[in-house]
């Protein structure tokens, strides 16, 4: 018994090509896939960019220090400010306490990505009163 074709071939399987249920699972899988992708791509762009945030703070944090170092403590009158570092703004604020040495004083410096937020980075150093020669 023979079966009946559109096109006049006989001997063909009906099962000759995809069915519409194939085709949407096959298409159904792509997308989970192409999901999938896109979702660690989007990861692995947020980690870039903060290594570049902490890096550029730590950048920021380390040329105050340097910056307090080479004027002198007792000469450094700032204790915050906004400032750019790599295309990025920041805000930082430098706390200069006494210690048991009369000459000796303790600068830590905090960056921030804005007022509010996580610390970035974190400078401490003991420096003496006047500039370092």
């Amino acid at each position: 018994m023979s079966r009946w074709c559109p096109t006049g071939e006989e001997g063909l399987s009906s099962q000759a090509g995809f069915t519409l249920i194939e085709v949407l699972v096959a298409m159904a899988v792509l997308g989970i896939a192409f999901t999938a992708v896109l979702r660690a791509n989007l990861q692995v762009q947020d980690s870039i960019l903060s290594a570049r945030r902490q890096t550029a703070a730590t950048m920021l944090a380390s040329g105050l220090l340097a910056r307090i170092e080479s004027q002198g403590v007792s000469s450094w009158s700032r204790y915050s400010d906004r400032e750019k570092q790599a295309g990025l703004e920041f805000s930082w604020r430098v706390r200069i306490n006494r210690t048991n040495a009369e000459a000796i004083r303790r600068v830590r410096i905090e960056v921030r990505g804005r007022e509010g937020e996580e610390v970035l980075a974190r400078r401490e150093a003991f420096l003496g009163e006047g500039p370092e020669e």
